[in-house]
């Protein structure tokens, strides 16, 4: 078992640190138009709605809309909760007595997902669903997606039994229109 966690270790590692966290400063960029900060950008009502906005102006390289759905909300470990109440909750109130719809139009719109590997507190992403569009892709030898581990008896001479396992799998960057990234601050 631990022969196999590592390996998934090892393609979580490959995939978040060295693939995806590691170029955040060139996926995700005002020149790419990709990108927010400033007060608009902390995830809420107004932080999503400037998300999904950003998002849908994404063009492809001849200049023509996307036309995709986000469906992917990407935060880290401190922004679980806000993004649970955000788009689990049925209602949305914003403190006053005015009359105003108070539907939450984002219940069960986009897929949440926690990564321990983003260490920002505050910035977020949305996606495109990766069927349609993906940001990064993981591929597998001969399309084996679990590791490989063999065992083998021992030399004659020691008592026991062998073990060794191996992973073939690859990891990289796609498209960066198929996602944006909010800073949060």
């Amino acid at each position: 078992m631990k022969i196999g966690r590592g390996g998934a270790l090892a393609l979580n590692d490959d995939f978040w640190t060295t693939t995806f966290v590691a170029n955040l400063g060139t996926s995700y960029t005002a020149g790419r138009l990709n990108y927010s900060s400033g007060a608009g950008s902390a995830l809420g009502v107004a932080g999503l709605n400037a998300a999904i906005t950003l998002f849908r102006n994404q063009t492809d390289p001849d200049g023509k809309p996307l036309g995709l759905q986000p469906r992917v909300l990407l935060v880290p470990p401190d922004l679980e909760a806000t993004a649970l109440s955000l788009l689990q909750s049925t209602l949305v109130t914003d403190g006053t007595t005015s009359a105003q719809p108070n539907a939450n139009i984002y219940t069960g719109r986009f897929q949440p997902v926690v990564s321990t590997y983003l260490t920002s507190a505050a910035q977020w992403y949305l996606f495109a669903d990766p069927n349609d569009l993906p940001a990064i892709e993981v591929v597998f030898l001969n399309g084996q997606q679990t590791p490989t581990v063999e065992s083998a008896q021992a030399d004659f001479n020691t008592l026991g039994v062998q073990f060794r396992g191996f992973y073939d799998f690859g990891v990289g960057l796609q498209e960066y229109r198929a996602g944006v990234q909010s800073n949060g601050s």
